[in-house]
């Protein structure tokens, strides 16, 4: 008995010491947490691409930090912003925009949880989902009014639906037929877009399209409509506003183009003839100016003596909040114009205070008014039938002497010893040259607009009916051309 209990003893004893060589109590290495993925009703069948997913994680030795996540798509298929890459979320859902452009798809979701200590669960859980989408449609709304030939800049509308609901329009995209590549992007929400000339590009005739595209990348049919777009060219606007009846001795329009022909090439500037491309709003006509550095606005000697006048000027008045808005984006502008300013002028009585330096101009004793006019056979006058425009000292101008004996009603003098004045004189008229004339006259002037907007020069005479020494009016011109910055 003494022996079996030694025995036992002795192995008790061995067995002891081999587990503590062996480490038996030793804690064992961090286990992976495991990953569930819930399936709810019919989840698995063919579903609209929104989905809802749930899924959970547990830790048998620690806690679920959070979890990662992917999508997998068909083979070569575009994923778009889908999340193919593992993507982390302390989430336990999520809704879900899988991108169906065609009529079906199906895309593997997996999810993994991660623990405490960083370890990520070896098996993710996984299931294959298929999804459906219909595609909208987009129709262009009045068609019939849309113009055979405009300048390019074009508003126009349409109306798209979806099948799933209007709201899951997310854009439309709208390009010029040959180039599909680069097509404007238009909000879902929108019905209605205004085409700029950089949008366009181009010029002849050509086909406009439109397309719709859902918030699952489903895209509608293209519609489109065909229209001939004039050709814009070179960096500077010539407005030619001048009255086609009028009968001056020098033609304003062959004296501006001519000079700019001269300086920049017939191919660096472009015409706006207002007599035959007029604009039919103010939109339009500030998304036209975006394609250009420089205007330069003429109405020569055309004028009005009352605001019921029908020659009023319609188009400068439509053009006054694009013009400011051109200004202000660093854009440079001349304009010579009898009644630009003034009791009857075309700008709006708050244009010169805000984008010229000026806010008062001289008024008139007898009318009451600020515009004047002058009788060029009434003396003091250098020589016969001339009536002097001064330069003023420092501007490195010209003279200049006004052709008689054409009477011009409708010249405006900024009153220069006002405070609020801020341009730069550019021609003083002496004493004495316009009839109830109460001092000496500043007719033109020139000003630097606050960073970023750029310069105005303003004639209120019409400057191409100038002469004097040979070409010094071709010379004042050419000075202003350079103060803008003209090659």
């Amino acid at each position: 008995m003494k022996t079996a209990l030694a025995f036992l003893a002795a192995a008790c004893l061995a067995l002891l010491a081999a587990s503590c060589a062996d480490n038996l109590f030793e804690p064992r290495g961090n286990l992976p947490p495991e990953t569930g993925l819930a399936i709810t009703g019919d989840s698995l069948a063919t579903t609209l691409y929104k989905v809802h997913l749930k899924w959970w994680g547990s830790d048998t030795d620690g806690e679920v930090a959070g979890f990662q996540y992917k999508w997998t798509g068909p083979p070569g298929s575009e994923t778009y912003e889908l999340e193919t890459e593992w993507t982390y979320t302390s989430f336990t859902k999520n809704t879900f925009l899988l991108p169906v452009p065609d009529s079906l798809s199906s895309y593997l979701f997996e999810v993994r949880a991660v623990d405490d200590q960083g370890l990520v669960d070896p098996t993710p859980a996984a299931q294959e989902y298929p999804f459906y989408n219909n595609r909208p449609t987009v129709t262009i709304r009045f068609r019939e009014v849309l113009p055979d030939s405009a300048w390019p800049v074009l508003p126009f509308g349409w109306e798209s639906t979806d099948p799933e609901g209007d709201s899951t329009i997310a854009r439309h995209l709208i390009w010029v037929k040959g180039r599909e590549g680069t097509p404007k992007e238009v909000p879902g929400d929108a019905d209605t877009v205004l085409l700029l000339p950089a949008d366009i590009d181009t010029f002849g005739a050509v086909t406009v399209c439109i397309q719709a595209v859902d918030e699952a990348h489903g895209a509608s049919a293209a519609d489109s409509f065909d229209i001939y777009f004039h050709k814009i060219q070179g960096s500077i606007l010539l407005v030619d506003d001048f009255d086609p009846g009028a009968t001056p001795i020098v033609n304003p329009d062959a004296f501006y183009r001519g000079l700019l022909t001269a300086r920049v090439g017939e191919e660096s500037y472009t015409v706006l003839d207002l007599k035959t491309r007029a604009f039919d709003s103010n939109l339009r006509f500030a998304g036209f100016l975006t394609a250009f550095d420089h205007v330069v606005w003429y109405t020569g000697t055309r004028q009005r003596s009352v605001l019921a006048d029908p020659a009023r000027f319609t188009q400068m008045t439509l053009a006054d909040s694009g013009l400011g808005a051109f200004l202000m984006r660093g854009g440079n502008l001349f304009m010579e114009s009898l009644n630009a300013v003034g009791t009857y002028g075309g700008l709006t009585p708050g244009f010169p205070a805000r984008y010229m330096g000026f806010e008062e101009l001289s008024i008139n004793p007898v009318t009451g008014g600020t515009n004047f006019e002058f009788l060029p056979a009434v003396p003091p006058v250098p020589r016969p039938c001339e009536v002097p425009f001064l330069a003023v000292p420092g501007t490195g101008l010209p003279d200049l002497y006004l052709r008689c004996p054409i009477q011009y009603p409708g010249i405006d003098s900024p009153i220069d010893t006002a405070a609020s004045f801020a341009a730069e004189r550019l021609y003083r008229v002496p004493m004495g040259t316009f009839k109830n004339q109460p001092g000496e006259f500043t007719p033109a002037i020139r000003y630097d607009l606050p960073s970023p907007g750029g310069r105005v020069i303003l004639c209120t005479f019409p400057f191409s009916m100038y002469y004097g020494d040979p070409g010094n009016n071709d010379e004042a011109f050419a000075a202003f051309l350079d103060w803008f910055g003209v090659p």
